[in-house]
């Protein structure tokens, strides 16, 4: 790759940063409220990208904010752009040492024993002076009260007083065994699952008995109220009744990407799936903090290599 020498001077990676984020959101006043800045400064700075490339990205109403062609196309090349550099930072920090110093992790019992448990143990031999610390639990951890410095968890967080890192993208799918369905029928719509026996499994504190699930083809959220002789709060448990022919469940791609391999397992309704994004939690007051920032950059870098790539839910399709 040869040095930009077109690029022009007004064009900043935060202008591109406050663009990227008003373009996922559609709208000048979240990204604000989302980067801690004013709406002002927002418009401002989309401003200083439009005057430096002399093109509209937005299209302005009343009532609305839509990209321009222009903003599309831009959209899509900034994405990779801000990802490329993130990759890069994030790789720089990996290398460096996390130097020394106590680190007390948490994670659900299935991700931390079969992926955050080997990730733990090379960071601690690329850092002698590192003592780490793993409770494995499928509870929600109180960071404060259970003195817990990284929670690694799936979805999302609600407490105002934790700031979430992405560690990477995943889903759960719905599956079953080729035997199962060969017995109770195949569902071809959504809700048709209240009819089949559904093996419920609530991880951490999530509802039992309703399946959030996304249509990949037209992006609209189903819920569906599900029903099922067997539950349980781990997820290799919950797998194993599936290979066993007991019914259809939801579980991260990730967990069940060897049964999906052999055909132990199969898709069910593949077009139907739900977010599990695998995120790294601190408290606010951390998020500065040489040694955890550095954990979380080390933890990020190597459990995304260790997942099965998410390509496999089209070849799984």
């Amino acid at each position: 790759m040869s040095v930009l020498k077109t690029l022009p001077k007004q064009i900043s990676l935060w202008d591109l940063n406050v663009f990227f984020l008003v373009a996922k959101l559609l709208s000048f006043n979240r990204a604000a409220l989302e980067l801690g800045i004013t709406p002002g400064y927002v418009t401002k700075c989309i401003h200083s990208l439009e005057k430096a490339l002399d093109t509209k990205l937005f299209v302005r109403t009343t009532r609305q904010v839509m990209l321009s062609k222009s903003g599309e196309f831009f959209f899509i090349k900034v994405k990779d752009i801000l990802g490329d550099v993130e990759d890069a930072i994030l790789g720089v920090n990996a290398l460096q040492d996390i130097t020394s110093g106590n680190v007390r992790i948490s994670c659900n019992t299935y991700l931390g024993q079969n992926h955050l448990a080997p990730v733990l143990s090379l960071m601690e031999r690329q850092n002698p002076g590192l003592n780490i610390w793993l409770d494995l639990t499928n509870q929600q951890n109180d960071l404060i009260a259970d003195d817990i410095d990284i929670d690694i968890r799936i979805g999302s967080v609600k407490e105002p007083h934790l700031v979430a890192y992405k560690i990477a993208t995943s889903f759960r799918v719905l599956c079953a065994s080729p035997l199962y369905l060969k017995r109770h029928g195949t569902p071809e719509e959504v809700d048709q699952l209240g009819d089949h026996n559904c093996i419920l499994y609530r991880p951490r504190e999530e509802s039992m008995g309703l399946w959030r699930l996304t249509d990949t083809r037209s992006a609209i959220e189903s819920k569906v109220k599900v029903k099922g002789t067997l539950s349980a709060s781990h997820s290799d448990v919950v797998k194993n009744w599936a290979v066993k022919n007991h019914g259809i469940a939801l579980l991260p791609i990730w967990g069940i990407a060897p049964e999906l391999a052999s055909g132990v397992l199969v898709r069910v309704l593949p077009q139907y799936q739900q977010s599990a994004d695998i995120i790294a939690v601190i408290k606010n007051q951390e998020k500065k903090t040489h040694l955890i920032r550095t954990s979380v950059d080390f933890i990020k870098m190597h459990l995304q290599a260790s997942l099965p790539p998410m390509n496999m839910l089209d070849e799984q399709r």
